[in-house]
């Protein structure tokens, strides 16, 4: 029995830094999550600090807290327990996910990011991956691990740890600067990326390319969203995750508009090929008439040259625009 009250079911996950229990509240008769840091891990303190910010947090897609302190040395957390599966996990037993669903992920996980990007002291999460979401046996995604996440303060010029999963955290997390907001879009845009191609950024060939370049059905669209979202200079990401879930929420639409565009722009193309070779026809057979007629043959067309006229007209305004 942990602190006398918290009855230990069985280990559910383990990491360098920490464990974690599936364990049974006797006094609000409820099912918890126990974690428990280990007192030398470099990310203690850490998740010290995170496990205060986030005691005060609410959101339905966010692990809730329900205590966390110090016992035997070690930091302890006590928290949600969320049946479900995390993506790293679905992503090996089941292959790469599908556009729709990864839309969706993106999509959830950016309305957590806004929640805590508009805090009046926003949080940076830092550790977005596909190991850190699970999806709920409600179909719901939800975020857990707040370890390294911290706040925001405009006056500070570099972070206080350096901290980060390989690939998955911003190239400005690894420098002596502050991450902003925009440190968390490349978090989701390299998981979008991971769970539409298989690919995770710390296996090789250690190059980031284009999502579509790994997986062919890949919409370009998408694939573009994801580029710019884990553009190497934050400066050249979106502007906020808002505009980046507006960008995945309506990017299908735009999809639309250009195929209809190209479609348009095909079809002018086709009608001044087909006008061009009217034209020619047309000047083929005058010249070839002409030619007749002054040879002494007399040759009438009749209607037929009202109509081939008329045929010119047609063509020359699709051409010209008269």
């Amino acid at each position: 029995m942990f602190l006398g009250r918290y009855e230990i079911k069985e280990k559910i996950d383990q990491t360098s830094n920490s464990v974690i229990y599936l364990a049974h509240d006797a006094e609000e008769d409820r099912p918890v999550c126990v974690k428990v840091n280990r007192h030398d891990s470099p990310i203690a303190k850490s998740a010290m600090e995170a496990a205060k910010i986030l005691k005060t947090l609410s959101h339905d897609h966010i692990c809730k807290i329900y205590d966390f302190g110090m016992e035997d040395g070690a930091f302890y957390t006590i928290m949600e327990y969320i049946p479900g599966t995390n993506l790293e996990k679905i992503l090996k037993e089941k292959g790469v996910f599908s556009e729709k669903e990864v839309v969706e992920v993106g999509k959830q996980m950016l309305c957590v990011l806004t929640y805590l990007h508009s805090l009046s002291q926003p949080v940076i999460y830092r550790d977005m991956k596909p190991a850190n979401i699970i999806k709920g046996e409600d179909g719901m995604y939800h975020l857990v691990d707040f370890d390294i996440a911290r706040q925001y303060s405009a006056a500070k010029k570099e972070d206080t740890t350096l901290l980060g999963s390989r690939g998955y955290a911003a190239p400005e997390q690894k420098k002596k600067t502050q991450t902003d907001p925009r440190a968390d879009q490349w978090g989701v845009g390299m998981t979008m990326h991971a769970l539409i191609t298989g690919k995770r950024p710390y296996e090789p060939p250690y190059e980031m390319y284009p999502a579509i370049h790994f997986n062919p059905s890949v919409s370009p669209a998408l694939s573009k969203i994801i580029e710019k979202a884990t553009s190497i200079d934050p400066a050249d990401r979106f502007g906020s995750v808002d505009e980046f879930f507006n960008r995945l929420k309506s990017f299908k639409e735009d999809e639309r508009a250009e195929r209809k565009k190209k479609k348009v722009r095909s079809g002018i193309v086709t009608l001044a090929v087909t006008a061009a070779l009217i034209i020619a026809a047309v000047i083929i057979i005058k010249v070839y008439t002409n030619s007749l007629e002054s040879e002494g043959y007399e040759v009438s067309f009749g209607i037929f040259d009202s109509f081939i006229e008329r045929i010119k007209q047609i063509g020359a305004s699709l051409i010209w625009g008269d």
